[in-house]
Formats: C-alpha cells, structure tokens, sequence
C-alpha cells in the first residue's frame, strides 16, 4: 500500500497519488496519531477489498449488459455486435474494472464523479476534485471499449460533470 506524504500538496501530486494506487494523500507535517490511522484505513480497505473479491468470486463471474461483457475474474472487457467495426477485447485495470462494473450496473444512468470516485477509488470527494481525478481513468477505459474514443458512444459525458453508460450505442453509419 502507498501512502503519499507531501509538503506541497497541489492538484497535480493528487492526481499523481492516484495513478500510483495510493491508500491515502497526508499533507506535512503529519502527526505520528493521523500516519498511524492512515495506516490502519490502509489495512482496513486492503481486508475489505479482500471481502468484496471473495463475495465477487462467489457471484456471477461474468457481467453482460448491451453489448458490453466483462469477465470479473480476469478483468476483461469484450465489446460485441458492432456490425463491421468488430468486436472489441480488453484488459483492464483494477479501478476500470470497478467503474466498468457501476456503469453496467446502472445503464443509462448519469453517474456524478464523487459517486464514481467513491466506488472505483474508495475517496469521498467533491465533484470538481473527483472530476480532475477520474479523468484519466475514464480516458483509459474509453481507449480501451469504446469503438472511437474520440467520439465515445458507450460511455459519454453528460453535463455537468456526469457519466452516462449506454449498452446499445447507435453507431455511425461507415
């Protein structure tokens, strides 16, 4: 587990602490009492994450809404049914696996940052905070499904500052 200790805390060194998967983002000086609950919030999210995969092994392993399906177990999106653009096949991430599944779990359904930063990250945060740091991890994750990340049709953004999952995108005539 990571847990960042900075003397200059900035938008940037916390969007760094989350592309590094780190547990928690302490500003100094820290107290010896706030780096020791630091540490037992680590162990405790490491146990919980250990639960949350156990429960996942013993449900359903593979999650298909639309034309998405996502084999939990090994973390692999496959996109189908795109007509002559192909099916699509990808690895993803622990925390794109996490977003994946809360986007299937509620298609069609505008997600705010804070909500998809507290599910896939485990950070209570703002929308403005979470926004700036689940860019990159939305970005990621429609590089990787998305037929066109540059005209994302399975995953898209619907102001302000929300996510919307759509299992039967309409595609562009070619």
């Amino acid at each position: 587990a990571i847990i960042f200790l900075t003397g200059h805390a900035s938008l940037d060194s916390a969007i760094a602490a989350v592309k590094a998967d780190a547990v928690d983002y302490l500003l100094k000086p820290v107290s010896v009492r706030d780096l020791a609950a630091a540490v037992a919030r680590s162990l405790e999210r490491r146990a919980q994450a250990g639960r949350l995969r156990a429960q996942r092994a013993a449900s359903e392993r593979f999650l298909e809404v639309g034309v998405v399906t996502l084999d939990r177990l090994r973390r692999k999106a496959t996109v189908t049914g795109l007509g002559t653009l192909g099916d699509i096949s990808a690895e993803l991430t622990v925390t794109e696996t996490a977003l994946l599944i809360h986007f299937m779990d509620h298609p069609g359904i505008g997600l705010s940052c804070a909500e998809l930063a507290q599910v896939a990250l485990g950070y209570y945060m703002g929308d403005r905070e979470a926004s700036a740091i689940l860019r990159p991890h939305i970005s990621r994750l429609r590089k990787k499904i998305e037929p066109d990340p540059s005209h994302p049709c399975l995953i898209t953004t619907n102001p302000p500052r929300c996510y919307i999952f759509n299992p039967h995108p309409t595609l562009p005539d070619s």
